[in-house]
């Protein structure tokens, strides 16, 4: 895949002009000089008083209200700028149909790597006139040149038709801030659509009602269009949705689960991707696909890839977590008394958190058993099973492993002696049940 939406960071290349924090002093052994104000990333050698100087250390000073503190200070002079995300790592879903506007929610996830660096959650279309559009959701995106823009924001971009970001002017992405506050958590509508010979890029919380919006010129087009014989064309442009993540070194996986939905359509196929890209020398790590059927619009398909975690249904596309969905309950046997209890606990791996539950005795639900274990009291019979159903958050539903529950027979009567056979009396012993009996043999 292409490149994506990265916001640039401009550097003050001449100091004065940029806004003052601190003025910062060079103490050489000749005489002071201030440079400075100085905001942002800078070289140090640049400070130096004089080429035949050896060593030199900075003084600053405080010319505004600023809090002077060694943290304060190491921002001020870049010192806690971590390094420069080159490794854009990408998970997908490339859609096969056509669309003249496309809608999902997005959960709003709080997730950053060991620099600060963050995600964005992407919805993507590529008009039949050949131009690419952004829109997405990201959280702690980075800068071109070390750092990030903090908390969740708005993030917008559009390719022309020969591969060239076009807007924002800029180059490198558009972020910018939403009308309200976005939380973890949240909901937020992402959409692209046509609208008055422009394609609207729009993002709405859910939650709070906060919004964000771009638009630029359609070029004429009218459709968003499918690819069914590739992740994407031959300018890296596709129409579907994506987790793109920004890293300083080589990542392979490790993502949170991120949800998108779309309830009211369902798509019938689609291409499950991942790549990594180190896009400064052209290098790609890996980049691995695979075409799915989703016929059955509930049924998860999953595909992994060098640590890459990723599943599509008709309605939903998932990236990250910890797999499939599933289940299963303990003992998966047990031989008790009528009236004994016996405990029943869950074990729930994968899927969306927060998980119901719905307790199953012979294929009947169990009312009021919904809790992550129950306790099962029979009053007679001979055997039963038990199984528990789960369903996570989005929806997805496992069902566990069948126990079985045995009862032991119990004597109802014993009449004798009944009848003599070959000289030995016999007892007639009536039980109830029929599910487990131990039979002793010459027991005294």
């Amino acid at each position: 895949m292409k490149n994506r939406a990265r916001p640039l960071v401009l550097v003050c290349l001449i100091i004065l002009t940029c806004a003052a924090a601190i003025t910062v002093y060079e103490a050489s052994s000749q005489c002071p000089q201030v440079w400075g104000p100085v905001v942002g990333h800078v070289t140090y050698t640049s400070y130096r008083w004089s080429s035949s100087e050896t060593s030199f250390t900075l003084a600053v000073r405080n010319t505004s209200s600023m809090d002077m503190t060694v943290a304060s200070v190491a921002r001020a002079l870049g010192l806690d700028t971590p390094p420069r995300a080159n490794y854009d790592e990408q998970v997908g879903l490339t859609f096969t149909e056509n669309f003249t506007s496309i809608s999902y929610n997005v959960t709003a996830v709080q997730q950053a790597d060991s620099y600060g660096y963050g995600p964005a959650y992407l919805l993507d279309g590529v008009t039949d006139k050949g131009y690419w559009y952004q829109v997405g959701l990201s959280f702690d995106w980075p800068y071109t040149s070390g750092g990030y823009v903090a908390g969740f924001n708005f993030n917008y971009e559009v390719f022309n038709n020969t591969g060239k970001s076009v807007f924002p002017a800029s180059g490198g992405g558009g972020v910018k801030s939403f009308s309200g506050r976005v939380s973890n958590g949240d909901s937020v509508l992402l959409n692209l659509h046509f609208s008055s010979g422009n394609v609207a890029m729009y993002a709405y919380d859910w939650n709070t009602g906060a919004s964000a919006k771009e638009n630029y010129t359609a070029e004429g087009a009218s459709l968003f269009q499918g690819l069914s014989n590739a992740t994407a064309n031959a300018n890296g442009y596709f129409t579907g949705l994506m987790t793109e993540w920004w890293h300083a070194s080589a990542y392979y996986g490790g993502e949170a689960r991120v949800v998108y939905g779309n309830t009211a359509v369902a798509l019938s196929s689609g291409w499950l991707w991942a790549d990594e890209q180190l896009p400064s020398n052209r290098t790609t790590l890996f980049a691995s696909g695979q075409y799915v059927s989703l016929s059955n619009p509930t049924q998860l398909h999953y595909f992994t890839t060098n640590g890459t975690l990723e599943a599509a249904s008709g309605h939903l596309f998932i990236t990250g977590g910890t797999g499939p969905l599933s289940a299963s309950v303990s003992p998966s046997s047990t031989i008790i008394d009528v009236g004994q209890q016996q405990l029943f606990t869950s074990n729930v791996t994968g899927g969306t958190s927060p998980y119901t539950f719905q307790w199953y005795l012979d294929g009947d639900a169990v009312l009021g058993a919904t809790g992550t274990s129950w306790i099962f009291t029979p009053s007679s019979g001979s055997s039963y099973t038990v199984y528990v159903k789960v369903t996570d958050s989005v929806g997805m539903q496992a069902t566990s492993n069948v126990a079985s529950v045995h009862i032991r027979a119990q004597i109802t009567y014993l009449r004798g002696p009944y009848y003599t056979l070959c000289g030995v009396e016999y007892w007639i012993v009536g039980f109830s049940g029929a599910g487990s009996m131990r039979i002793v043999s010459n027991y005294s």
